[in-house]
């Protein structure tokens, strides 16, 4: 169903800027938080286990993330179609094995998303919008002796994606850049306990049920580069 919608979205965006021969390329670098963020006592609990020699793994406050996409432009709503990529990846350092050699625990968390969006202008320069968005997410951890990752845990699901852009420079530039301040509110919720059994096998943190059945909201900012093309 939502291939089919994105499929009609993406028809759309080409046949608006085909009539007014103008679209962007938008590039961009954001960075993001979990809200409420519900891995971050699960790390703690983690780091409770090191042994006293060992670097403790950071509480994942920060994501970074890449974003790709095109949009008609000059219109009085303008349509859009965006990839955005996120990821942290978190370690334990000098950990010691059964062998007596030292190694790193390394925790992985990803998204991929993409869809469909709009945008209208709200002011001189600022716009709003928004896009809905179907997400890959994933949890995945290996050691630095063993390549081999595991898959903790993986999703895929629906999102709105509300936004408001502040412009750098005047809009009808060729080149030009924005800020973008955004929220990532998924459909559905995520179950984080095979997450949380992995990292904290003894309960140390202690979570409830319901901080367990997650959502993996997201608030964030990112810098864009538009590119117009004729």
């Amino acid at each position: 169903m939502m291939k089919h919608i994105y499929l009609i979205f993406f028809i759309s965006i080409i046949c608006a800027t085909q009539a007014r021969s103008q679209f962007s390329i938008d590039v961009g670098y954001f960075g993001s938080t979990l809200v409420p963020n519900n891995i971050r006592p699960v790390i703690q609990a983690f780091n409770s286990y090191l042994p006293d020699n060992a670097r403790a793994m950071k509480r994942m406050n920060y994501m970074n993330g890449f974003s790709f996409g095109f949009s008609s432009t000059g219109n009085p709503t303008n349509l859009m179609f965006e990839y955005n990529g996120s990821f942290a990846s978190l370690s334990a350092k000098r950990l010691v094995n059964a062998n007596n050699g030292q190694y790193n625990y390394i925790f992985n968390y990803s998204t991929h998303a993409v869809g469909p969006g709009f945008n209208v202008e709200a002011g001189k320069r600022l716009l709003i919008g928004g896009s809905v968005l179907y997400n890959f997410l994933s949890f995945k951890n290996y050691t630095s002796d063993n390549n081999s990752r595991q898959v903790i845990k993986k999703q895929q699901l629906i999102s709105l994606k509300p936004f408001f852009d502040i412009v750098l420079g005047q809009q009808n530039d060729r080149v030009n850049a924005s800020l973008r301040f955004f929220a990532n509110i998924p459909l559905k919720k995520t179950d984080i306990s095979n997450v949380y059994n992995t990292l904290d096998p003894e309960n140390r943190a202690a979570l409830t049920s319901e901080q367990l059945n997650t959502r993996m909201t997201t608030l964030g900012v990112s810098l864009i580069l538009h590119n117009k093309r004729y």
